[in-house]
């Protein structure tokens, strides 16, 4: 149990784990992709996390696994290090964030069966000067080139909101996709950038984040208008936030 203090000082049970998470990817046919705690974390925490989900031989956290459920690894391909770096996952400027994705990258070992893959903290929008500097940081700045070690790089973009999540005319409907069409605007100036110093697009540039964002005082509204059956349960009885 922890405080999310990004989201109201709200109670996080971590109910939802990782073999639950595996669980669930599997349920839908699709791949997994875990983000390494690059904050607050350790290379430390996000090595053995690796070694947990995808050694197939005799270690103590690959003995973990198969206690809690899972004899065969899951082979875990996609691993991200770090979230929103620039901002609430660590206020680093670019430079700072090449620096720290090298060292955590040296720790995510292939172990035999899976080839990990590693993604980087992209930009925020269009804020071209962090992918420029990212690539230049990773492939000058130090003795040897070190984009080898980037396989993905992680984009974010939110478009915020034109009336409400439940409460808007046409005009305001209209007004969000085309504030949801400029994705389009990003992806595209990103991927310029990143060409110049990856010209053969070995690393892939990833949208892992893209919505609106709506008032939160409407969101709470709309689930004030349920009934209580249909509140996320770990809303029911207490305070919404």
């Amino acid at each position: 149990m922890r405080v999310n203090v990004h989201w109201g000082m709200a109670p996080e049970p971590n109910a939802f784990g990782t073999h639950l998470f595996i669980a669930f990817c599997r349920a839908i046919g699709t791949e997994p992709y875990f983000a390494g705690n690059r904050g607050s974390g350790s290379p430390a925490e996000l090595r053995d996390w690796v070694e947990y989900g995808n050694f197939a031989g005799n270690s103590t956290l690959a003995n973990e696994r198969r206690a809690n459920g899972a004899e065969e690894p899951f082979g875990i391909h996609w691993w991200g290090i770090g979230n929103e770096s620039w901002g609430c996952g660590g206020n680093m400027s670019p430079e700072e964030y090449a620096a720290a994705f090298a060292r955590y990258r040296t720790y995510l070992h292939h172990y035999p069966g899976t080839q990990v893959e590693a993604i980087a903290c992209g930009p925020s929008d269009n804020q071209w000067d962090w992918t420029r500097r990212f690539f230049h940081h990773m492939k000058n700045q130090h003795m040897q080139c070190r984009l080898s070690q980037v396989q993905g790089f992680a984009a974010h973009y939110y478009c915020g909101t034109a009336g409400t999540a439940t409460e808007y005319t046409e005009k305001q409907w209209l007004e969000l996709l085309s504030k949801a069409y400029a994705v389009e605007g990003v992806v595209t100036g990103h991927r310029r950038i990143m060409d110049e110093y990856d010209p053969q697009r070995k690393c892939k540039l990833i949208l892992d984040e893209w919505g609106t964002w709506h008032p939160v005082e409407q969101r709470q509204t709309f689930w004030r208008s349920l009934p209580a059956k249909y509140y996320p349960r770990r809303l029911r009885g207490r305070a919404h936030t």
